[in-house]
């Protein structure tokens, strides 16, 4: 550790050094030759003084045991690994532990020791029998230098895998001219961070007190270590050739800074079993805390590749039947799920289906029209759809929203075409048997502004809803589409609702999307949710939100999160088999695919790091 610590600070160091000197000899008129001009030199460091571990938050102790001497090569100066320094009536060998760092092997309890055996003074360096230098260099002591010490020690043992601030006392009589850096390196003496060489945007130096590290690539558990060198550099520089040679005086500091262990995973959501149609889609799925690793099992064995927090089995059959778990682990331990259970449905079970959307926003004119998509139809079915649709702004009064839309408008296009639309609802009888019929709420008198349509044979296709503003401000408004098929006659050849979708503004807060839906039937259902940001940029959407991150709730918990999909090969299958746009594997959009048992959910989309924009979001039914 402390040869590598020493190589770093020497190869930084020492070269800043020497610019200082050149730009002071040039200021007093000093000659140089004019290769050294024409040329950046090699640097040779010799450094002589103590070294420290510190071993709890007031509490130093010698390292390796304390004292010792120390060069730093530039690799391409040497030949062979024969070096030594000859002076004071002593002759010091060097052994060789890098490439370019050599140490003398004698440590010594206490400086006066190292002194006796090293003594200050001049010595020549030399490489291969050859000196390095055309003069002597001089080798003092740091005996005037007082160690300092780091003063969130406790924080350093206990770091959480985030940025972290190394905190230390003042260096005594430390000045702006003095070199302090900062090196963060594993066991293996691999370098996680170095503070910038002087002179740098960022440099340290002797009245330096801190410095904040980056997220630093360790395993949780992993002990890594924080090496602070100081150094008063002398005024000593001498030359020969392309080579020069630094001495100073100055101190090692080293700490340990141990990654800390994350805490035991614990689950927040358990599988769910399910029942299912014979060739549904299932995926088991696991909201855990603090996992790092999985391991699905079926009946007690391991599933090979079943390796995520997810698990999907496609067109489950009769064989498929069992008890599934889950195991979480990370570097403190492990846990394992309840089981989950897969469950074939009798015939003539009314088949899960996605019934109803709904969502809330700002919407008005032009770029504030909020705009509601659906897709009717689905394998094996035929015939129309009843649909009921609704565009409220008044009608939220009654909830306590304020801010409302006055008086919406809806239109419906199948493609470029109207094919519908609405302004007043004007109490219409069949739209409020209908809504009461699918589980709406009453709009109340049949003065109100709100705005509803009842198509009852709607073609199987892909329709889109605009709620805009008939008159006056913009306003908060909700959107709603119901399937309204009677639940008693609804079979597998019925059309559903494949897909339904909005598009909107996502704020911060209390604004973010928030899109309602629901499952009715009396089987799971799996699903394919999707909040798209960026990549609504391909399609000419100005003010796309940047980072989408989705979060599926039922009720107040969280089921299910994605930020960022990540080209995950079983969502991009999932995307085709849905019918889905494709998206970029490297894009920052969300996705999530999940079985879900009826009842009722919301998909949240917000912006990470609270960012704001135009969001999409969507609800696939999948086979």
């Amino acid at each position: 550790m402390v040869a590598h610590r020493l190589a770093s600070w020497a190869r930084h160091n020492a070269l800043m050094f020497f610019r200082r000197r050149f730009l002071a000899a040039l200021l007093l008129g000093a000659s140089i030759s004019c290769r050294l001009l024409a040329q950046t030199p090699d640097v040779i460091i010799v450094f002589k003084g103590p070294g420290f571990l510190q071993s709890g938050p007031a509490t130093l102790q010698p390292f390796q045991p304390g004292y010792g001497l120390f060069v730093t090569f530039p690799a391409a100066v040497l030949a062979t690994t024969a070096v030594q320094l000859n002076g004071q009536g002593v002759s010091i060998p060097l052994t060789r532990v890098l490439s370019n760092m050599y140490y003398a092997e004698r440590y010594f309890l206490d400086e006066t020791a190292l002194n006796t055996a090293m003594p200050d003074g001049a010595y020549n360096l030399m490489v291969s029998g050859t000196t390095a230098s055309s003069t002597p260099v001089t080798v003092l002591s740091g005996s005037s230098i007082r160690p300092t010490m780091f003063t969130n020690y406790a924080a350093l043992q206990n770091w959480t895998g985030g940025t972290l601030t190394l905190q230390w006392d003042p260096v005594q009589n430390g000045s702006r001219g003095d070199i302090l850096s900062v090196s963060v390196v594993r066991a293996d003496g691999t370098t996680l961070y170095e503070s910038p060489e002087p002179g740098a945007p960022g440099a340290l130096d002797g009245t330096t007190t801190s410095v904040t590290l980056p997220a630093l690539n360790a395993t949780p558990g992993e002990t890594l270590y924080a090496h602070l060198t100081y150094v008063q550099l002398n005024a000593s520089l001498v030359n020969n050739n392309r080579t020069a040679v630094a001495t100073g005086r100055g101190f090692f500091l080293t700490a340990s800074l141990v990654r800390a262990l994350p805490p035991r995973p614990s689950i927040a959501v358990q599988p769910s079993s399910q029942t299912v149609i014979a060739g549904s889609t299932v995926v088991f799925w696991v909201n855990a805390n603090d996992g790092a690793t999985y391991q699905w099992r079926r009946n007690g064995v391991p599933i090979t590749g079943a390796t995520a927090a997810a698990y999907i089995l496609p067109n489950v059959q009769t064989s498929a039947q069992a008890f599934y778990t889950v195991d979480i682990g990370n570097a403190t331990g492990s846990i394992t799920s309840e089981p989950a259970t897969i469950t074939l449905a009798a015939a003539g079970a009314q088949p899960g289906r996605i019934s109803n959307l709904a969502i809330r926003s700002l919407a008005g004119s032009g770029a504030q029209t909020l705009i509601v998509g659906v897709s009717v139809g689905g394998s094996g079915t035929s015939g129309p759809k009843p649909l009921l649709l609704r565009g409220i702004g008044p009608g939220l009064a009654a909830f306590g929203v304020t801010g409302t839309l006055a008086d919406p408008k809806l239109e419906v296009y199948a493609g470029a075409s109207k094919i519908s639309e609405n302004d007043n609802w004007g109490g219409n009888a069949q739209i409020a048997t209908v809504a009461a019929q699918v589980g709406a709420f009453a709009l109340g008198a049949s003065t109100t502004a709100d705005a509803a349509l009842y198509n009852p044979s709607l073609a199987p296709g892909t329709y889109s809803v605009q709620i805009t503003a008939a008159s006056g401000a913009n306003g908060v408004a909700l959107a709603e589409i119901y399937d309204a098929s009677p639940a008693t006659a609804f079979t597998a050849t019925t059309p559903r609702l494949t897909n339904v979708s909005a598009r909107s503004q996502v704020g911060t807060g209390g604004n973010v999307l928030i899109a309602g839906f629901a499952i009715s039937g009396e089987t799971s259902k799996t699903v394919l949710i999707r909040a798209i940001g960026p990549t609504l940029t391909a399609f000419g959407v100005p003010g796309a939100l940047a980072n989408s991150k989705l979060d599926v709730f039922s009720g107040n918990t969280a089921i299910i999160s994605n930020d960022d999909w990540g080209g995950d090969a079983q969502l991009t299958a999932g995307f085709a088999s849905a019918g889905a746009f494709p998206i970029s594997a490297n894009s920052r959009d969300a996705a999530v695919l999940v079985t879900l048992p009826p009842g009722s959910y919301t998909a949240q989309v917000s912006g990470v790091n609270n960012t704001t924009g135009i969001a999409l979001v969507e609800v696939y039914e999948l086979p």
